[in-house]
């Protein structure tokens, strides 16, 4: 799996978190040193008021071996509040998703996942990505990448659901 994901390590090798909760997941992709964050089994809710989990740089979330992670965005079914599950926005590196359920996203652009750009690619292998709204026209509910300002950068999708 290393291989697979050394975009991440760069020169200064694979760091990796272990998180158990949201809290704990907040903390890590805010955490500069860290490159490899790995879930625990568990349902990690937005907090309330959260936009989305925000994503700057180069980083692989992904589950625990036979862990189930769902990353729920706390949307009612209508749409009429929630937020995207990640907005994704990175100058420089990669992003890889592993293992992961995304879902109860709503947004006006992707509602489960929002790239705007990033720049050597975004990665979503073995993923369940549903029951997220897309709010207005135009909107998706699963995964909008856009151009940004550093290109649109590729979108890889291996095993998963959509």
């Amino acid at each position: 799996m290393q291989s697979l994901f050394s975009f991440a390590a760069g020169q200064r090798g694979l760091v990796t978190r272990q998180v158990s909760d949201m809290a704990d997941l907040n903390a890590a992709v805010k955490d500069s040193s860290v490159n490899d964050i790995l879930m625990s089994d568990g349902v990690y809710k937005l907090d309330d008021g959260q936009y989305g989990l925000s994503i700057e740089r180069a980083l692989m979330i992904r589950a625990a071996p036979g862990a189930t992670v769902v990353l729920d965005g706390g949307a009612d079914p209508s749409g009429q509040s929630g937020g995207a599950v990640m907005i994704i926005d990175v100058d420089d590196g990669a992003v890889a998703l592993q293992g992961l359920e995304i879902t109860n996203g709503a947004y006006f652009l992707g509602a489960a996942i929002t790239s705007y750009g990033v720049a050597q690619g975004l990665t979503i292998t073995s993923c369940s990505i549903h029951d997220n709204i897309g709010v207005g026209t135009g909107s998706v509910g699963g995964i909008w990448n856009g151009p940004g300002e550093r290109g649109t950068g590729d979108l890889t999708i291996i095993d998963s659901e959509i």
